[in-house]
């Protein structure tokens, strides 16, 4: 149970509002980015690009690897100069993630690497 002082400092937001919905909003139009994005196909491109490199390695060098092969596709909306890591995000993570399927391996905090060959059973 919250003491009286902290319910007399906590501020209300907009998202504290029922009436204007705007988490379920936000939460609606990510997932359509997120399927959007999905729906290009350029998974197979960040993993290909992901075994180029050496192992393991970091997000950044993923995201710089990726905006090298398609600036156009892996670049910031305005700044196609930049690499976008938030669209390399998009394909490591969720449950169509190259993470969540085992294409991928999370070694650390922003480190990855591809699993090695599974061994076959005996």
């Amino acid at each position: 149970m919250p003491l009286r002082w902290e319910a007399a400092v906590r501020q209300r937001t907009l998202f504290d509002d029922p009436d204007l919905n705007l988490v379920i909003d936000l939460r609606e139009t990510q997932h359509r980015k997120y399927e959007a994005i999905l729906a290009t196909g350029k998974a197979a491109v960040v993993l290909a690009v992901a075994r180029t490199l050496p192992q393991p390695f970091r997000l950044n060098d993923l995201s710089v690897a990726c905006h090298r092969h398609d600036p156009d596709f892996f670049g910031m909306e305005g700044y196609k100069h930049h690499p976008d890591n938030h669209k390399i995000h998009s394909f490591l993570y969720g449950r169509r993630g190259l993470v969540r399927r085992g294409h991928l391996e999370r070694v650390s905090e922003g480190l990855f690497r591809i699993p090695p060959p599974a061994e076959p059973e005996a």
